[in-house]
């Protein structure tokens, strides 16, 4: 599917936040959430966030002028799973095995979670785990390395 315009299709944290919020929320039935969500967090919840765009190298040429596109990037994909140590806490550990089953299931990054962007390789590189006494969370950030691609289709013409 063409995107709109070339603008869109490089709204990489906003495309690749929102399809890993629904892949949790549908597939794995945590709640999930994406930087800049305003809704109120109750606990037990997933928080997704993408850092760290880099392009690696692979280019599509477009335009009359033919410029050069980068098409493939590595990114971090942030996942923080958040259970409330007095109300839910014995389900921290199963949030964090549904995470890390749902995300590594490449074809739940579908085209329709998806249009202009394809995952190539979900690969966890780290965990970290944290106590936030003042609210009694229990906190788990699941990094994973992302490689992915803008789609051959996605330009507009």
């Amino acid at each position: 599917m063409a995107a709109p315009d070339i603008d869109t299709i490089y709204q990489f944290e906003s495309a690749i936040e929102s399809a890993a919020e629904s892949i949790l929320d549908n597939a794995a039935s945590i709640t999930s959430h994406k930087q800049r969500d305003t809704v109120t967090l109750a606990t037990p919840f997933a928080f997704c966030q993408l850092s760290g765009v880099q392009g690696i190298g692979k280019q599509y040429k477009t335009g009359t002028n033919a410029f050069n596109w980068p098409i493939d990037f590595n990114a971090t994909l942030n996942v923080t799973v958040t259970t409330n140590r007095q109300e839910n806490a014995a389900s921290h550990a199963t949030y964090l095995g549904k995470v890390r089953r749902h995300l590594y299931t490449l074809t739940n990054w579908t085209t329709q979670r998806l249009p202009y962007h394809s995952i190539a390789l979900v690969q966890e590189s780290g965990s970290s785990p944290q106590y936030v006494e003042d609210e009694r969370f229990d906190q788990t950030t699941l990094s994973f390395r992302i490689i992915f691609v803008i789609r051959d289709d996605a330009w507009p013409s």
